[in-house]
């Protein structure tokens, strides 16, 4: 009794309750606020509402009714929001398609839910399904409909809400069909668990055929909130992410534990997200255990991890995470109930793993053209009422929580989604001349998995791999697609038969690489790699989708060369340059298009007119004031040289009213750092050292020797004086450092630069050093 107790969601009344008829008492309540914000402007319920009768209208005058299916087929944008409704609004089922996908698979889904329309947003898509009895409806002629009547259907709580396809083992995509019944309870059920506030703002991040996108969508519209939604290249890296959810003011935020480990590989990126949000919902994968204590440093954040196949609509249990030390998938929400069964279909004792089941109002129809699978996955729950599904689960009670263990089966996740291997290597079994396959998950590095995939033929040797992984991106979706294919001379088989996948080879690289990088850049863009696709051999000519690289590494890729190169990638720009050397002459070419990088303009009298000599000043650094230096440093976790730096920044503010200053700074590595101070946006000091470790990488490659004739100067502050002697001089005006043996802070100077300007600054320079760190003038003379 306790065992089934501990299972048992809360139980409200959702009886009669339809999805359509929350949204609908939405439509009233809620007329004024605000339904979609998207690129910066918002549109109230009350003007959804008349888009999504003008959609209904239009699909009635076409002839569709309800219990028919209506395929969807668009990109971001409110309209996609506004058709499911619509489709919703005449009691038809809505089926979410990715334009994305390959057209043979697009085309399977289509037969397989028997669609009678496809409603598309890109010219000339209809034609790719000319053999299927279908009639295509372009979202952009749908403008205006003369004499809008007001569509009456009743809906039911049977009725089949959506069809969403997820991967299937027979070596199809299996469609799982979701009654109005199960997504009302799930929009009732998920507000308690996540007790979540009318009218909260939630980013609308997750592709539509995505079933979580309903809790960016339809659940927040239900209780009165705002969907924030981020159209495709507003989504895809972590500086982008959080422009959206800023600008959005976002306050609830849904997000895949890969997408959650993406963003958070930019930490100021990372900062401004979790600053500004109040809630973060985490589901899909296994929780990244790593980064909780991360989270937690952010006491404005309620953090939640979740849990739910498909087949139960959604999400299925759900745990606060805010203040627990240990990650759990918690407690069932409304209406749901969670059974671990042992292989005689009996409860298993608290501690002891087995099966997990799910049963409840959640539960799907079944899916969609297949009784079969539907009879095996779905049984009559002997526990209770209805129906219970086996998730494919491992799983155990412990102190009264599920904790998930793994999979009993050979699906995985990659980046939220549900992948079944065996249709994997079904589809790569069709290539002629293939006579078997295998499939597995391989992490390249923490966090970071890939799928990998292996062949073997009768004739060894007679395959191009590379054509084979063309083939695959024409039958599979992109995050299917085998990133690393090898032909092996067999694939491994338990004594039963099947694939062995713990006997697969661990993907190698053929060929030991022996080259010797030099160049600072290509030894900072190998480490990149390495740091994604892990510590193997990188040659400078390797192809970065021929060594375990796919599009979503792309996206980390672009992230972390933004830390060090800002603003020089986009990530299209990463698809045509794949290769060490091709980055790298990238980098170049677009760093020498800006001559005057790094530079700031002066007063006209520090500027030289008939070109003077260089000169060195060295200044006595007296110890009192290098000993508060390296206080203060160890304060806000710089050196010596960075305090210097800034507070050079500082003086040429106050001196000369100058905001915007760029400083350069050489480092450890033989390479610069620019900081780019901006003291409009500073309101106290220790801004201004924190700007310090707000870096961007160069060498002297990607800078510019600076003109004669240019009024602009560079400044930099070196880690000691002997730098000055070299090729350093040639760029900059200004160099400051540090000579320990004499003891002195040397300042070192251009023949552009006047003299006397230069003397009477540095002057000022020092009396602000000493001023500020309260040190007398009798104590330095």
């Amino acid at each position: 009794m306790e065992l089934l107790e501990q299972g048992q969601g809360i139980s409200p009344n959702v009886e009669g309750i339809t999805a359509k008829g929350l949204i609908s008492d939405a439509f009233e309540k809620y007329s004024n606020e605000s339904a979609i914000w998207f690129e910066n402007r918002e549109m109230t319920f009350a003007e959804l509402e008349e888009r999504v009768n003008v959609l209904a209208n239009y699909l009635v005058s076409k002839g569709a009714k309800s219990g028919q299916v209506v395929a969807m087929l668009l990109e971001r944008t409110p309209d996609l929001i506004a058709t499911l409704l619509a489709i919703q609004t005449i009691g038809a089922t809505w089926l979410p398609l990715d334009i994305a996908f390959p057209e043979e698979r697009l085309s399977y889904m289509l037969q397989k839910s028997q669609a009678q329309y496809l409603i598309y947003s890109r010219k000339g898509i209809l034609g790719n399904f000319r053999e299927l009895d279908i009639v295509g409806i372009d979202i952009n002629d749908v403008q205006e409909v003369p004499n809008i009547q007001e569509v009456n259907y009743e809906s039911k709580v049977v009725d089949i809400a959506y069809v969403i396809f997820t991967s299937g083992s027979t070596g199809k995509p299996k469609g799982t069909a979701i009654e109005q019944g199960a997504l009302a309870n799930f929009i009732v059920g998920m507000k308690e668990s996540l007790e979540y506030q009318e009218k909260g703002r939630i980013a609308c991040m997750t592709t539509a055929s995505f079933d979580i996108f309903l809790l960016e969508t339809v659940f927040c519209l239900a209780h009165g909130g705002c969907i924030v939604l981020g159209k495709e290249d507003e989504v895809i890296n972590p500086e982008k992410i959080a422009n959206l959810v800023c600008a959005g003011n976002v306050n609830y935020l849904q997000i895949t534990p890969t997408r959650l480990q993406l963003l958070c590989t930019n930490k100021e990126a990372s900062r401004k997200v979790l600053q500004h949000i109040n809630t973060l919902i985490v589901g899909g994968e296994a929780f990244p255990n790593h980064l909780l204590s991360t989270l937690q440093e952010y006491k404005n954040l309620r953090i939640f991890n979740v849990y739910g196949p498909t087949e139960t609509c959604i999400w299925s249990a759900c745990k606060e995470l805010t203040y627990s030390q240990d990650v759990t998938i918690g407690l069932p929400i409304a209406n749901t109930q969670i059974y671990i069964l042992d292989a005689r279909k009996q409860l298993v004792p608290n501690l002891v793993e087995g099966d997990l089941w799910i049963g409840g109002k959640g539960v799907a129809r079944g899916y969609i053209g297949d009784a079969n699978l539907t009879n095996e996955r779905f049984i009559k729950n002997p526990f209770g009422e209805g129906r219970m599904y086996c998730t494919g689960d491992r799983a155990k009670w412990e102190n009264g929580e599920l904790v998930c263990l793994g999979r009993a089966d050979n699906q995985v996740k990659i980046r939220g989604y549900r992948i079944e291997l065996e249709e994997i290597e079904q589809v790569i079994k069709n290539y002629q001349g293939i006579s078997n396959a295998a499939a597995n998950i391989y992490e390249l590095t923490p966090g970071n998995k890939i799928l990998v995939a292996y062949f073997s033929s009768a004739e060894k040797g007679k395959i191009e791999v590379e054509e084979v992984k063309e083939w695959l991106r024409s039958q599979l979706p992109d995050y299917m697609v085998p990133a690393i294919l090898m032909e092996i001379p067999k694939i491994p088989q338990t004594y039963n038969g099947k694939v062995d996948r713990n006997a697969l080879p661990v993907p190698e690289r053929k060929e030991e690489i022996k080259e010797d990088i030099s160049n600072p850049i290509d030894k900072k863009l190998v480490a990149i790699w390495k740091r994604i696709l892990g510590d193997q051999d990188i040659a400078l000519n390797d192809n970065f989708f021929d060594i375990g690289g796919n599009s979503f590494n792309l996206v980390l890729m672009q992230a972390e060369l933004e830390q060090d190169f800002e603003g020089i990638f986009e990530v299209t720009d990463l698809f045509s340059n794949p290769t060490i050397i091709k980055q790298r002459q990238f980098i170049e070419s677009n760093m020498k298009n800006d001559s005057h990088i790094g530079t700031f303009s002066i007063s006209p009298e520090w500027i030289e007119i008939n070109n003077g000599e260089e000169g060195c000043l060295q200044v006595a650094l007296e110890h009192k004031l290098n000993q508060s230096m390296q206080q203060i440093g160890n304060t806000y976790h710089l050196n010596v040289q960075g305090i210097i730096g800034a507070l050079f920044a500082v003086c040429l503010n106050k001196v000369g009213n100058m905001n915007m200053l760029p400083v350069w700074f050489s480092n450890q590595n033989g390479e610069l750092d620019l900081v780019s101070f901006d003291f409009n946006a500073y309101e106290t000091l220790d801004e201004v050292f924190e700007e310090i470790h707000k870096v961007k990488h160069y060498t002297l490659a990607n800078v510019d020797i600076v003109l004669d004739k240019c009024e602009e100067i560079r400044a930099c502050t070196v880690l000691n004086e002997k730098e000055m002697a070299d090729q350093m001089s040639d760029y900059f005006d200004i160099m400051i450092g540090i000579d320990k043996q004499q003891e002195n802070i040397v300042f070192k100077y251009s023949n552009r630069l006047n003299k006397d300007a230069l003397e009477q600054f540095i002057g000022q320079f020092m009396n602000l050093l000493y001023s500020m760190f309260n040190i007398k003038e009798e104590d330095y003379e």
